[in-house]
This record gives structure tokens, sequence and C-alpha cells, in this order.
């Protein structure tokens, strides 16, 4: 995916995979838009700087993405949460032409069948793509123009260095090996 400025970025699951996810959306110019049912995760969101966040259980969460990107729904939609069931709104959130990326994964069961959501992704040419870092090339190779995860990963520790993603306003507890 290769944002045009002004595009949406809309993350499902603001843990603290999604979190940080937004947060590299906005660092690369995207305005982020949050959608969590957890008040803690949406509050520890608004510290990290974000204001467009949605409660999907406050109402039609479909409907407040619409509202918030004039009616096209975002360019860019991470499925963070992992929920199997969440995808169906992460499609009618996404905007025609648009990509649903599926980084956290799928867990549980759904109620929903996959006709629709295929319906979707074929009259409103969403694609689809999955999260997994580690099938991008290990190493950068100029003229390429791939991302590659050591450049990735250099570009994370600068951000990291520099503050410019925050991970302390994140940290809810820590756990010992054992536990």
């Amino acid at each position: 995916y290769y944002p045009q400025i002004e595009d949406t970025c809309l993350v499902i699951g603001l843990g603290l995979v999604g979190n940080l996810v937004a947060q590299v959306a906005r660092l690369k110019g995207l305005r982020v838009i949050g959608m969590e049912p957890n008040a803690s995760r949406r509050e520890r969101a608004r510290t990290v700087g974000f204001t467009d966040l949605v409660d999907p259980t406050a109402g039609d969460p479909v409907a407040a993405v619409k509202a918030l990107t004039e009616g096209r729904g975002a360019g860019l939609t991470v499925n963070a949460s992992g929920v199997a069931d969440t995808f169906m709104t992460a499609i009618a959130c996404t905007a025609t032409g648009g990509e649903l990326s599926t980084l956290g994964g799928v867990r549980g069961e759904t109620k929903h069948t996959l006709q629709p959501f295929l319906t979707q992704v074929q009259q409103r040419h969403v694609t689809i793509r999955g999260g997994w870092e580690m099938l991008l090339p290990r190493r950068f190779t100029p003229g390429n123009g791939r991302p590659c995860t050591e450049r990735n990963l250099e570009q994370a520790l600068r951000w990291l260095v520099t503050n410019q993603i925050q991970v302390d306003p994140l940290w809810t507890h820590t756990l010992q090996p054992a536990e």
C-alpha cells in the first residue's frame, strides 16, 4: 500500500500492536481513525495523540467511519484485533479501491458467511494483504523499491530513540517470566 496525502488509515483494535501501527501510520502522513471497544485502550490512544476514536459498541461503527471520511471509508484498514467477527466491519469501512490488512491474523469463529465479504472485495476492488513482516526481503536491495525488514527495523529504532513512537503510555503491567 502506497499512501497518498490525506489518505485515512483505520486501525481496528488498539492494543499494543494496533496502537503502534496507528502511530506509524500517523508518522507516514496518514490521518488515523482508531476503533476499539475497550475504553482504557481508547484512552491510551488519546494519551498518544489520537482524536478520531470509534467505540464499535456505541452505535454503527461503519457509519461512524464513513462520517469521519466524508463517506469514502478508509484508504487503508488494518485489522489488528485478530478477531474473526470484525472482518465484515473492516471490509465495510474500507474505501472502494482501498486495502485491508489482516495484521492481527484471525482468531475465533464468526457468524458471517464468506460470500458477503468476498462480494465486497469484488465489487469495490479492495485489496487484502497479510501483515507478516517475515515474508519481506530481509536485506535492502538498491533499485528494488520494495520494503525490507532491515530498513523497517532501522526506521522503527529511529522513531523509538527520538520518541516519535510513544511506548511508555502503552505500558500497563509487567509479567515475570514464570507468569
